[in-house]
């Protein structure tokens, strides 16, 4: 996010328990805009956190927004995309349900979103053409044995270190019929899940949700057959 404006408490403690105006600026030219907010030094039993904004005169709906804050001393919050016409005045405010919110510091960046998206879709500083992940799977039978091939790529390169597969195999209207799982993947990163075809009917359609698990995190995707 290029940013237009900042503003920030500079060691000036804030009384959040009320509606009060952090941020009072106009952008500098139109376009279409993320604000930032950052809050620290707050009360550690949480509490939810109102934003409300003002562009130009106007409130932008919801308003507030209320954000849920768990049993922590800060947050970071980012807003809608705005459009925003020049010399258009942006008033932040903020309040909180936390009585003991009386000491608390912020930072609140308005920023011009589109300036960041050429480089985010080329790729550059960890875009989504490195960061996007893509379960790919395939289905035959043979010799008695349904068997589901499936592997996982990232950015359009093969992962080839993923833990697990799980397919779980349903029915055009839902119901699950049977399940396979693979926790060693061949030296590729590839899967293979055998399932024996007498629990599946001839000449029917079926679904799989196949999902492989990669370090932390589970990617899933469908695939579509029908048995002969």
């Amino acid at each position: 996010m290029a940013i237009f404006q900042t503003a920030t408490s500079s060691g000036a403690h804030l009384d959040i328990t009320a509606k009060v105006a952090i941020f009072t600026d106009h952008v500098e030219d139109f376009d279409l805009v993320e604000i930032e907010v950052k809050l620290s030094n707050l009360n550690a039993a949480g509490g939810d956190i109102e934003l409300y904004l003002d562009i130009a005169g106007h409130p932008v709906i919801p308003y507030p927004t209320i954000y849920e804050r768990p049993a922590t001393t800060s947050m970071r919050v980012f807003t809608m995309l705005l459009a925003i016409d020049t010399a258009d005045e942006i008033v932040v405010s903020i309040k909180s349900a936390n009585a003991s919110d009386t000491d608390a510091t912020y930072s609140v960046s308005v920023g011009n979103a589109l300036r960041s998206i050429p480089a985010l879709l080329a790729g550059s500083h960890g875009g989504l053409s490195q960061t996007e992940y893509k379960v790919h799977a395939s289905h035959v039978s043979c010799a008695g044995v349904s068997t589901i091939i499936a592997g996982l790529s990232k950015g359009g390169q093969r992962v080839t270190t993923p833990t697990s597969c799980t397919v779980t195999i349903k029915n055009s209207t839902g119901v699950q019929v049977c399940t396979g799982i693979d926790a060693a993947p061949n030296a590729d990163g590839v899967f293979a899940i055998s399932i024996p075809v007498d629990g599946l009917s001839a000449n029917t359609a079926y679904y799989a949700v196949v999902s492989i698990v990669s370090g932390a995190y589970t990617y899933a995707d469908n695939l579509f057959f029908t048995t002969l």
